[in-house]
Order: structure tokens, then sequence, then C-alpha cells
């Protein structure tokens, strides 16, 4: 899930506030169960979870042609390459500068789903 520049904002003075404004120098960081804080910490947390790349392009082309719902793999393929592979990059960004994407993003008075949102930052141009 991703979040909008709003709801960024939004977290950061909760978090701002949530640790009374104290602001935390460190390079690592740890979450204190107990007083529910953020906390420096001592330790690099190291990720120890999967890491292998993943290539959904060749199982959007088989469901494709097997004429199978191929829908969340086409958000997947366009959400991780928008700003990578040149032909995405060429029609959905131009000349702008990707600044948040979102997949399956809730709006509106209804809640409904936006398949993917771009916020995108026109470059100004001197002329």
């Amino acid at each position: 899930m991703m979040i909008t520049i709003y709801e960024t904002d939004r977290l950061f003075k909760l978090i701002r506030d949530k640790n009374n404004r104290q602001k935390i120098n460190s390079q690592n960081f740890s979450y204190n169960m107990n007083n529910q804080k953020i906390i420096s910490s001592e330790t690099k947390q190291n990720y120890s979870g999967r890491k292998e790349e993943i290539n959904v392009l060749p199982r959007l082309i088989k469901r494709y042609q097997e004429d199978k719902a191929f829908e969340s793999h086409l958000q997947a393929y366009i959400c991780k390459n928008v700003d990578i592979e040149e032909q995405l990059k060429k029609l959905l960004i131009q000349d702008n500068k990707l600044e948040w994407i979102g997949n399956e993003v809730s709006c509106g008075v209804g809640m409904q789903r936006i398949d993917i949102a771009l916020s995108l930052q026109k470059r100004m141009t001197k002329d």
C-alpha cells in the first residue's frame, strides 16, 4: 500500500507529536512496544526476509496469452517500471518528475479505487 503526500505529512506530524517533538539523532532506529515510541538504537536492524528480484513480466504475458485475468500483474509491472522502462516513462511521465506512485488508491466520498495514481512534478523550463 502506498500513501499520499498529505498522508506522509500527517504521519510525520503524528510521529513528532508522539515523541513530544524530540528529534532523534541516530543512524539506527527501533520501536519500543512498551511506551509505543520510536527510539534510537545501538544496532542496525537488518531485513531478513526474501530479497530476490521479482520479474512479473513473464507471468503477465502468460496470463494474457491464456486469456486469463492479468490486471494485477499489469499494475505490478507498471508500478515497478514506470520510472525505469523507457516506453512507460515516455508515455506516462513525459518530461515531468515522478513524485509519488500509488496502487489501488482509495479516494473520494465513495472511496472509489484508482488502479494506479501518479503524482508528477512539472519541470519548470525557462523560455
